[in-house]
């Protein structure tokens, strides 16, 4: 654990920033396909639904990057041990309640 806050402290920060970019890139690709699709229902056009298709086909792009870096994210020990707390605490909280 100490190795991943203290050796591998750039590496960490590199995984999680490129997390967070693809998530970034995910959504703005997410809100330009539904704004295409959107004007595509509004004006069903050859131009509209090309550009609607475009911009879909966009957005499913960015959904294994999303996965790819999210897993790595997660991988992580200072993630999976935070992820095994949480499961630890929830579990621990069900047998109370």
């Amino acid at each position: 654990m100490a190795d991943d806050y203290v050796l591998n402290n750039k590496e960490y920060h590199k995984i999680c920033d490129d997390a967070y970019s693809a998530r970034v890139k995910y959504r703005i690709a997410h809100d330009e396909a539904m704004e295409a699709a959107d004007a595509c229902e509004a004006n069903p056009t050859n131009a509209t639904i090309a550009y609607a298709t475009t911009k879909l086909n966009n957005f499913k792009k960015a959904i294994p990057e999303v996965e790819r870096t999210y897993k790595l994210y997660r991988e992580t020990p200072r993630e999976a041990d935070a992820h095994e707390v949480g499961a630890a605490a929830e579990l621990a909280f069900k047998e109370w309640v």
